[in-house]
């Protein structure tokens, strides 16, 4: 991702989130930067289960086409703008767990927002 973003100006790729075991959790914004507070704002967030790369990838291929595919994605940022995460339980994907470190399962912490972790991703 950070490769992609540094090809691409309209790609920003950020990483000041981490992991309950300190791992990097990098996500990227996309926009155009074109009347951006009449757009629609996307915000894709995979990988909660560590063990099911499937959303990893699928994320990754789309933000490959993106970056490959410079004339359809200036067609689709005129019309929205996005924040892809990819990862969000980094320790699970090194653990191969469907749990956070902490064993606690992320799927049920986005309506109490008990781990730092899903606060820091949901601000």
């Amino acid at each position: 991702m950070k490769g992609i973003a540094q090809r691409n100006g309209w790609i920003t790729y950020r990483s000041e989130l981490e992991s309950e075991e300190g791992r990097r959790i990098p996500y990227v914004t996309l926009t155009s930067g074109k009347n951006s507070t009449n757009k629609l704002r996307i915000w894709i967030k995979v990988g909660q289960h560590g063990n099911e790369p499937a959303g990893d990838e699928g994320v990754l291929a789309l933000l490959g086409r993106l970056a490959h595919d410079s004339q359809w994605s200036a067609k689709v940022l005129e019309k929205i703008d996005l924040v892809i995460l990819p990862r969000y339980n980094a320790d699970g994907v090194e653990y191969l767990q469907r749990q956070l470190a902490s064993n606690y399962d992320p799927n049920r912490d986005h309506a109490v927002l008990e781990r730092q972790q899903t606060r820091a991703i949901r601000k």
